[in-house]
């Protein structure tokens, strides 16, 4: 559930980078020609990496939008900052991938590079919520990488 919730933040703060792009965009005359590696900065730093310090952010904090309405909360073995960030890194991940991959193959006419970046990405996102929703411990890659765990807490 609360993947929902934060998945609601996520688009809530694309849905404003689609309308300022479409502001700035529109004062250009238009959508400028980029070239593939334009493209794949201007998706790195405006979609992928504000959205890993949003998190990382919320998590060092009180935790993400959906961890707080549940009550939850991220614990690690050597508490840190680079720690948070590591695990947003971790869980955004396959996002990146599925990124390089979807626009590598709009460049290359889709490529066995930009198939196995986008495959990769996906076989990648379906192991890290097999590992977070099913397994008994409900921890995903990104947790046993940095040492975290997310709990449950009593907050009333």
């Amino acid at each position: 559930m609360y993947l929902l919730i934060d998945y609601v933040v996520i688009c809530i703060y694309l849905m404003i980078l689609f309308l300022v792009s479409s502001i700035v965009y529109l004062f250009l005359g238009g959508i400028p020609n980029f070239t593939e590696l334009q493209a794949q900065l201007i998706s790195t730093f405006t979609a992928v990496v504000p959205i890993i310090l949003l998190f990382t952010f919320f998590d060092s904090r009180k935790g993400s939008p959906g961890k707080r309405k549940l009550n939850l909360k991220i614990i690690f073995n050597h508490h840190s900052y680079l720690n948070y960030l590591l695990r947003n890194i971790m869980k955004f991940l396959p996002w990146q991938i599925a990124h390089i991959g979807i626009i590598r193959g709009m460049y290359t006419d889709f490529d066995l590079l930009s198939q196995c970046f986008t495959y990769g990405s996906l076989i990648l996102l379906v192991v890290m919520l097999y590992m977070g929703l099913i397994t008994h411990n409900k921890r995903h890659l990104a947790d046993y990488i940095v040492g975290s765990r997310v709990i449950q807490t009593h907050n009333h």
